[in-house]
């Protein structure tokens, strides 16, 4: 058998082993096309830029004429897609001993570790939510004064230091309610969906799942009873941050453009008759407006 050949006989079934973990992890545990708004990109960079909000409508029978919006141009974010690069090789002896089912489990380990690291890049956009100058208004995605491009329009925050509870809930909650766009206008955002680690799972369902009032023996009704939708994200390293988002905006907000799917390369080393693979995927990703969410950075 020759190396050329020893390359034809291992090339297909190590492909479907390492597509098919990516996909496994891809379509069963993959928060990141839950979250983030996925599309393809065809540019070296993408370019996405925030407007304010649109004016209220004005009276026309009493005036007789239009009147036009102002837009305020917004925050510029440019997305610059990373190249993201695993190799690793496989001996000839390896399978002419029948050795196939080491090439699975590598094979399928180097698949799943591409999802893997899609999965912890998109959850370093909230694991990093409290630090940093990365956003558009060179602050981070939560801080205590997001700033407007708008003369006049005051500072906004969208983060807190508070416990994941029923009460804590409820203030996040209406804390984005009151959220302004750029031009200081009510943007009607509305929180439905918690986004909590492993360790609040628990806490997290009690609060949005009890039909009475959690944390009491008094059988009111629970206010928070169907409100949200739970999102358990195991990625994120922090056991006690905890973020409430509006689904409706998250989308719009946090962006992941994909300008290289994943692909399988190979080569042959004839010398050492060794078949060498390297993966690799190229993608950007993050957010262009933080009114989507509000965090807490807690401590218990």
């Amino acid at each position: 058998m020759t190396s050329g050949s020893f390359t034809n006989v291992t090339t297909v079934g190590i492909r479907e082993v390492f597509f098919n973990s990516y996909d496994e992890v891809i379509s069963k545990e993959a928060m990141v096309p839950r979250i983030f708004g996925m599309s393809k990109s065809s540019k070296q960079n993408e370019y996405a830029l925030s407007v304010s909000a649109l004016g209220d409508y004005e009276d026309f029978t009493a005036t007789g004429q239009l009147t036009y919006d102002d837009i305020a141009e917004g925050y510029k974010k440019t997305f610059t897609h990373n190249e993201w690069t695993k190799a690793f090789k496989i001996r000839r002896a390896l399978k002419d001993d029948d050795l196939y089912s080491i090439f699975d489990n590598l094979v399928s380990q180097r698949g799943t570790a591409a999802a893997r690291s899609r999965e912890k890049h998109g959850a370093g956009v909230f694991i990093g939510a409290f630090a940093g100058t990365g956003g558009p208004d060179s602050l981070s995605l939560c801080n205590s004064a997001h700033t407007s491009t708008v003369s006049g329009v005051s500072t906004q925050s969208n983060t807190g230091t508070d416990t994941l509870s029923k009460t804590t809930v409820s203030s996040a909650r209406l804390a984005m309610m009151k959220f302004n766009g750029l031009n200081g206008e009510r943007i009607g955002v509305m929180g439905d969906t918690l986004i909590v680690p492993l360790d609040k799972e628990e806490d997290a369902w009690v609060i949005i799942s009890s039909k009475g009032e959690p944390e009491t023996d008094i059988n009111n009704a629970n206010f928070h009873y169907g409100k949200y939708k739970l999102i358990v994200w195991p990625d994120l390293t922090s056991q006690y941050d905890w973020f409430i988002v509006d689904s409706r905006l998250q989308k719009k907000s946090l962006l992941w453009f994909d300008r290289v799917a994943l692909e399988l390369n190979e080569d042959v080393a004839f010398n050492t008759y060794e078949s060498r693979y390297s993966a690799y995927m190229r993608y950007s990703y993050g957010w262009i407006d933080w009114t989507f969410v509000y965090g807490n950075d807690a401590t218990s």
